[in-house]
């Protein structure tokens, strides 16, 4: 039998790589999609902000944006440029809105398998 305290180190090792790949990776890419889709963002763009409101980007400065919100465009309201959430904007009709589907292409199993064109 071997050593114990080598094969609790060699656990502790696995149960790290498991959680990088699982969690820490996937948030690191979450947060540069975020970070790029920020980095398009100009004047005039809708946005909606982490808390639920929608706006329209009045005015961009190094650490925020200064967004415009209601119909009436008085008031603005300096953002974070961490809490817009998406550029999009809003749906003002009694509609459902449409699921969007992003299609991804189909990938085999370790490159093997049938590939689809």
């Amino acid at each position: 039998m071997s050593n114990p305290i080598m094969m609790i180190v060699v656990y502790c090792v696995v149960i790290f790589g498991a959680l990088y790949f699982f969690s820490i990776r996937p948030q690191k890419k979450r947060e540069a999609e975020a970070e790029a889709m920020r980095s398009t963002i100009k004047v005039g763009d809708s946005v909606l902000l982490n808390n639920g409101m929608y706006g329209v980007i009045a005015d961009i400065t190094a650490e925020c944006y200064i967004v415009e919100f209601g119909t009436n465009k008085g008031i603005r309201i300096p953002v974070l440029k961490q809490e817009v959430a998406l550029i999009r904007t809003p749906n003002l009709s009694n509609k459902e809105p449409e699921p969007v589907v992003e299609e991804k292409p189909k990938k085999s199993f370790l490159g093997f398998g049938k590939k689809e064109d």
